[in-house]
């Protein structure tokens, strides 16, 4: 399962050359500002809209940089790419522009590639946890689970706050083998988000992929609390009840979800199974215990009559 990274703004004005940004004309250093405050706002296409008109009539680095995060922003892929390629190429070389040109190159599906930016702004600077959250995806994303053990955890201090990151970890710990730390990692990751029905469900849905049924189950349970109304979570909550050997418990879940949820035919079938599973397990029930009974019995008329012989 891919982790999507939430598009942030870190240290922007990191991008701006000190010299290049007081050689501009006040009107130039005035559209900065405003793209700047367009990025903060998330109106990428503010934001793309005045590059675009700032790289015309002052081609900079900067400007260049700016461009190329706001089409990136936008979703944009190709033409970001090549503005970044445009701004190192006119000498930004700041930790910002690496990020988000590793982010873009990450996005664009050349996961070498960004991975090698990432590991460009961590040379520059050790501390930037952001890029390090994102390295330790990329390499997750690349098959090498125990590295990007190594990264995530290096950023765990500064990333508590982050669901993505304990997604991206408890994701790490699972391929890299252990379960163990898996399963801890989500309930510190409970701990530290207590409130997201969205993150309860991504590591339902990885304790689910890992063979865990059961911690799914209660992180469904956590996420259909906080999020009542949604069906969706519900029927995901049954069919994982029914995986964990609870039909009865599925059955009590799917009651008021309305025949119009899930795909077609899909909450029938749910329902239909937990019935069925529900009805095998009495039929269990009641001949384990017909059993029971008829060995007792057994045992009783034995030690009554004594041992055969005497």
């Amino acid at each position: 399962m891919k982790v999507r990274k939430t598009i942030v703004v870190p240290a922007l004005i990191g991008l701006v050359a000190s010299a290049t940004y007081s050689a501009l004309p006040q009107a130039g250093a005035a559209g900065v500002s405003e793209g700047v405050q367009a990025l903060r706002s998330n109106d990428f296409a503010l934001a793309e809209q005045i590059f675009s008109q700032l790289v015309e009539t002052a081609p900079t680095a900067t400007n260049f940089a700016y461009l190329a995060i706001a089409e990136f922003s936008a979703g944009h892929l190709d033409k970001s790419l090549a503005h970044f390629q445009q701004a190192s190429r006119l000498g930004n070389e700041s930790v910002s522009l690496h990020y988000y040109f590793g982010l873009a190159y990450l996005r664009h599906g050349d996961n070498d590639l960004g991975i090698h930016q990432l590991r460009i702004v961590l040379e520059k600077d050790p501390h930037f946890d952001p890029a390090r959250v994102a390295l330790g995806a990329a390499l997750l994303n690349a098959g090498r689970a125990s590295q990007a053990v190594h990264y995530l955890e290096e950023a765990r201090p500064g990333s508590v706050r982050d669901p993505e990151f304990w997604a991206n970890l408890v994701r790490a710990y699972f391929e890299a083998g252990d379960p163990q730390k898996a399963l801890q990692a989500t309930d510190a990751a409970l701990d530290a988000v207590p409130n997201d029905s969205r993150l309860a469900s991504t590591l339902a849905f990885l304790c689910l992929h890992h063979q865990e049924p059961q911690k799914a189950r209660t992180l469904l349970e956590n996420a259909s609390e906080l999020a009542p109304q949604d069906n969706n979570l519900k029927i995901l909550l049954a069919e994982t009840s029914i995986k964990a050997g609870e039909p009865e418990e599925a059955l009590a879940v799917l009651k008021d979800v309305p025949a119009e949820a899930g795909a077609a035919g899909e909450l029938s079938f749910l329902r239909g199974t937990a019935y069925l599973l529900w009805q095998l397990g009495r039929i269990a029930s009641r001949s384990r215990g017909r059993h029971q009974r008829a060995t007792f019995k057994s045992g009783l008329l034995v030690r009554l009559r004594g041992p055969s012989g005497l």
